[in-house]
């Protein structure tokens, strides 16, 4: 299952209206210093996030003020609202914490601030340029709003700037470092954020403390900027899914049910594919896959044909190491079977099954079913699916 960690308070309320997709991709997402102010922006419930960290779908880390102390926290209120103090939520992830709960976690005292400037003065050029790309004002560098509130309540200068945005940075390296996650979600609109780039090419030239994160640089991005498309894509596809007026959706429902494994490992797989084999066209791949493939299957008989033909390579992806993987990175749906032998095929609609891409009676990817119905595919929700996934094609977003 996949483990991710997101800051996720710095991305205000865009960032906690994706909270629920960002639950459901992981298998435990791990949150720094989550607001409660902004939990209602998900629109999770205050004792449904408490059930999310107690099951481990949600694991919170904190400073020890942010996590034990009421009045420190109200006391940052008074120039930053978010930071209240909320009984509901904060008092009960103290009393878990307490109690020992391992998906609540204190972190040590931080050093991003003297790391910081000793990174500005170890490599002053590096550190211009991250002023000059700050300063800028090109809406291209995406600097993420909880910085941009840094550097501000820091007061603006031209020091504050770098060593405000690098103390950040520093601390974010080691806050992925103590989450053990797999991979950090970054809610960027921009996945080619120049700024990101100059914070990953500080980190790479600085000589890091013995003990801190291996490779601060891990906390930009571990992995290409195209799978960060990827990522945002799912994200804001879910994220759509749940704003749904027709829909109800039950994220408790979904985590528990086994569409949150089916879910969970097929972007796992995806992220690992792409990054390993590459793709020609990341554009709107995510909803363009879900939609070709829930057009070709509707629930009723077998369809064996169909199916080994979703068994080969894609024109899109290169190389791809086993026959699930081709489904998952087919955006077109034309596929071959040239080449695979009959082993080959019986054992890829077996991982097929196993994963939930193959039912009985229905041969699409299930998970979108689960997630928007709380349950398998149907005639009815097929269709519904569909109309669902239709809107959110690129060229559908286009001429709106």
């Amino acid at each position: 299952m996949l483990s991710t960690f997101c800051h996720i308070s710095e991305y205000g309320d865009s960032g906690y209206s994706k909270l629920p997709a960002l639950v459901a991709v992981s298998g435990t997402l791990n949150l720094w210093a989550p607001s409660s102010t902004w939990l209602g922006v998900s629109g999770i419930q205050d004792h449904e996030f408490i059930q999310l960290v107690e099951a481990g779908y949600v694991r919170v880390l904190g400073r020890e003020g942010w996590l034990t102390d009421p009045s420190f926290r109200n006391s940052l209120a008074h120039n930053w609202e978010p930071a209240q103090w909320s009984p509901r939520v904060d008092g009960a992830l103290y009393s878990l914490l307490r109690a020992g709960c391992p998906n609540v976690v204190v972190a040590p005292p931080e050093r991003g601030l003297a790391r910081a400037r000793e990174i500005a003065d170890e490599d002053a050029e590096a550190a211009l340029a991250l002023l000059q790309a700050y300063e800028s004002g090109d809406p291209s560098l995406d600097v993420p709003v909880g910085v941009r509130q840094s550097v501000e309540r820091a007061g603006g200068s031209p020091d504050a700037i770098v060593t405000w945005i690098l103390r950040d940075v520093v601390n974010h390296a080691d806050a992925f470092s103590l989450s053990d996650a797999r991979r950090p979600v970054f809610l960027s609109t921009n996945p080619q954020s120049e700024f990101l780039r100059q914070v990953i090419r500080i980190l790479d030239q600085a000589q890091f403390e013995p003990g801190a994160s291996e490779r601060p640089a891990g906390i930009v991005s571990t992995r290409d900027v195209d799978e960060e498309q990827l990522a945002r894509q799912l994200f804001e596809l879910i994220d759509s899914w749940t704003h749904q007026p027709s829909l109800n959706i039950d994220l408790l429902r979904f985590m528990k049910g086994k569409g949150h494994r089916v879910l969970s490992d097929w972007y796992d797989q995806l992220l690992d594919d792409v990054q390993e084999d590459g793709c020609a066209n990341l554009d709107g791949l995510v909803a363009r896959f879900l939609t070709r493939n829930v057009e070709r299957h509707t629930p009723g008989g077998p369809k064996s044909g169909r199916s080994l033909r979703l068994l080969s390579g894609s024109a899109e992806i290169a190389g791809l190491t086993t026959a699930v993987a081709s489904v998952a990175f087919d955006p077109t749906g034309v596929l071959s079977i040239a080449g695979l032998g009959t082993a080959a095929i019986d054992s890829g609609l077996g991982q097929l099954e196993r994963t939930g891409w193959v039912k009985p009676g229905y041969e699409g990817t299930q998970w979108p079913f689960f997630y928007m119905f709380g349950s398998e595919a149907t005639a009815r929700r097929h269709d519904e699916a569909l109309r669902i996934l239709r809107s959110a094609l690129p060229e559908q977003r286009t001429t709106r």
